[in-house]
């Protein structure tokens, strides 16, 4: 019997051997335990970083969505048509009364755009979009004063700023399309009034205007527009106590070409 369990001891070791075995197995499960606990630190770090990172990409993905939806198409344009001008007196005495006349002067004449900027669209069929541009105008008007009868000449000269939005709302074949638009501009419109050959006087002024239209986009490239612009807000600038306040309402058809 001792000879069997020495046996079996020698076979699979002896109680002592077991005990070292399990002792030293103990000590190997502590040490791996210690080192699963080591690499277990770094992944929760990790883990909490997840939620940084996550929102990182999630930025740049609509970030990038955003820019391949809204990329940006070049165009340069030219506008030609009618301007309906009055003018607004506006003077102040010696004695700090104020005379204040509304559409004193009256008359229209032709009026002349070029135009640049790029348009954006917000989805892939091209519905919505915006865009910006920049306005170079020139005009000729003749005007008469409403009390004396008299006419004057003017010459305009301007540059605005202009923000659109663009609603492309029916979809025609060869990528075509007809829609509205509308919008404000701002900037500068100096009237410069003659009578005959002889200069007058001018009217340096700021002006934010309001405007809407309807467009026709032609295969992908060519966009007609015709468009009605009204001033909302203007700031004349006194020159010798006497300032007149140019309030044109235009009319004007035009043509873009989209690169």
């Amino acid at each position: 019997m001792l000879w069997t369990l020495g046996k079996k001891g020698y076979g699979g070791g002896t109680g002592n051997e077991s005990n070292s075995k399990t002792h030293n197995g103990g000590n190997m499960n502590t040490q791996n335990t210690t080192n699963q606990h080591i690499k277990i630190n770094p992944t929760q770090k990790e883990n909490q970083m997840n939620p940084l990172h996550k929102s990182i990409f999630a930025l740049l993905f609509v970030i990038a969505s955003f820019i391949s939806f809204a990329q940006a198409r070049f165009f340069m344009g030219i506008d030609d048509g009618y301007s309906i001008d009055t003018l607004d007196y506006d003077k102040k005495s010696d004695t700090g009364e104020k005379a204040y006349i509304k559409k004193i002067y009256k008359g229209g004449g032709n009026l002349f755009s070029l135009n640049l900027g790029t348009q954006h669209y917000f989805d892939k069929n091209q519905f919505i979009g915006f865009r910006w541009l920049l306005n170079l105008e020139y005009g000729n008007s003749v005007i008469k004063n409403q009390f004396t009868g008299s006419s004057y000449f003017t010459t305009m000269l301007g540059g605005s700023i202009a923000l659109d939005i663009l609603f492309d709302v029916l979809k025609l074949p060869n990528s075509s399309s007809i829609g509205f638009f509308g919008g404000i501009d701002a900037g500068s419109e100096d009237l410069f009034i003659k009578e005959g050959k002889t200069f007058l006087f001018y009217t340096p002024q700021i002006q934010l205007k309001a405007h809407a239209g309807l467009s026709i986009f032609i295969a992908d490239h060519h966009r007609i527009e015709f468009v009605a612009k009204i001033p909302v807000y203007t700031h004349s600038f006194h020159i010798n106590d006497r300032v007149m306040i140019y309030k044109p309402i235009q009319l004007m058809l035009g043509y873009k070409f989209v690169f």
